[in-house]
């Protein structure tokens, strides 16, 4: 099965320095985990994924070739 890891590492705010992993994250999961996804890491961290594949991606270019292969393949 696929797995997706996401970093999540704060650039300001008071948790500047922080790194947070997020690892195993099944391919029915990623989703769902990024809708989780506060407006604070938005705003004060950057947040990439790794695809199974070993891309990645920041958080918005995932979004967006997320939904854009969901609406292809329906």
């Amino acid at each position: 099965m696929d797995q997706y890891k996401v970093f999540i590492q704060y650039h300001n705010g008071k948790r500047s320095g922080q790194i947070i992993t997020i690892e195993g994250i099944d391919d029915l999961d990623i989703m769902e985990i990024l809708g989780e996804i506060t407006q604070d890491q938005l705003a004060n961290a950057e947040i990439m994924i790794t695809s199974p594949n070993n891309s990645v991606l920041n958080y918005e270019d995932f979004l967006i070739k997320n939904l854009t292969e969901t609406k292809h393949t329906h």
